[in-house]
């Protein structure tokens, strides 16, 4: 009996040892972009970068983005909950988020998770993170721009941290981006048509006030429909290294999607 017990004690050890090492190291010299699986350019990975180093200096709340090609059998928010234990993403005070990317194959889905950790949960919680997923990340990845997907998201997480705007209105003001095509589509099919073809005998109202007021709302709706890009928080520019990792206690939530 103790020969039985010694041996499945041995197994579930082995099996730890084995799951345990599935969990990517940081890579070297260590940095806050990851890119196992390649998805990014040299260009992309350094203005992510030096984009998450200012932040992190300013703000001690650290965003690391891991991309791995393969899970390895993990469920995306046990890895990222992984990664962000073992690494110590967010410091002692676990301020910090884990976004893991898995590319779509022909094989298998796309994955992506945003695992927040303790100290950043009253910021971003698990509702938004969903809705960060589903508004910032995954019609960017459904279109082959992965970077930025990545990039809106993690200037979505900056402001919400930041407190350069609320949840609510960050809901806001995707609702109003989603909005905006309807209305370009009026005003340039249906709006001009009417108004240019009621002036087309007189050419001189033209440059009047009658056409300003329509070109107007033309760039009003444009602009409305653009998703807000990598701006947020003025994080964009600055240079320096990574100080690296330490501490941390885990994730406190997140979510993710898959396309």
């Amino acid at each position: 009996m103790k020969s039985i017990k010694t041996y499945i004690l041995a197994l579930l050890l082995l099996m730890g040892a084995f799951t345990h090492a599935q969990v990517p190291k940081p890579m070297k010299p260590v940095r806050l972009v990851n890119d196992f699986a390649g998805v990014f350019s040299k260009s992309e990975q350094n203005r992510l970068e030096q984009k998450l180093i200012r932040f992190d200096s300013e703000t001690s709340t650290q965003i690391a983005i891991v991309t791995m090609k393969d899970l390895d059998g993990y469920a995306p928010q046990d890895m990222a909950t992984r990664i962000m234990e073992e690494w110590g993403v967010g410091g002692k005070e676990n301020n910090g988020f884990v976004i893991l990317f898995k590319p779509k194959t022909s094989t298998s889905n796309g994955e992506v998770f945003i695992t927040t950790g303790y100290g950043v949960e009253q910021f971003v919680t698990d509702a938004l993170a969903k809705k960060i997923v589903e508004y910032d990340m995954i019609p960017n990845f459904k279109s082959g721009n992965i970077f930025k997907g990545i990039d809106v998201a993690t200037s979505s997480l900056i402001s919400l941290t930041t407190g350069e705007f609320t949840g609510s209105q960050y809901l806001e003001s995707r609702k109003k981006s989603a909005g905006g095509f309807p209305w370009l589509f009026f005003l340039v099919f249906i709006v001009f048509p009417i108004l240019f073809g009621r002036r087309r005998r007189n050419v001189s109202s033209m440059s009047g006030r009658g056409s300003s007021l329509p070109f107007w709302l033309l760039l009003g709706a444009m602009g409305s429909g653009r998703s807000h890009g990598g701006s947020f928080g003025n994080f964009n520019s600055g240079g320096g290294s990574f100080g690296g990792f330490g501490g941390g206690l885990g994730g406190g939530g997140g979510a993710g999607g898959s396309w």
